[in-house]
């Protein structure tokens, strides 16, 4: 008679997978907004050329 090791039954690692994938994409959304909203209102050339005059 064999004694098999104690082993934890197994979980099930799709909710792991979904947690990583919904936290990774709302990570790449909350960068672009960020992104975006940095952009000037109108290009730097335009700034500098009315201050030099």
């Amino acid at each position: 008679m064999r004694i098999q090791p104690s082993r934890p039954p197994r979980r099930p690692r799709g909710p792991i997978y979904l947690l990583i994938f919904v936290l990774l994409v709302a990570g790449v959304l909350y960068f672009l907004s960020r992104s975006a909203s940095e952009v000037p209102l109108e290009p730097v050339e335009t700034e500098i050329m009315v201050n030099a005059e």
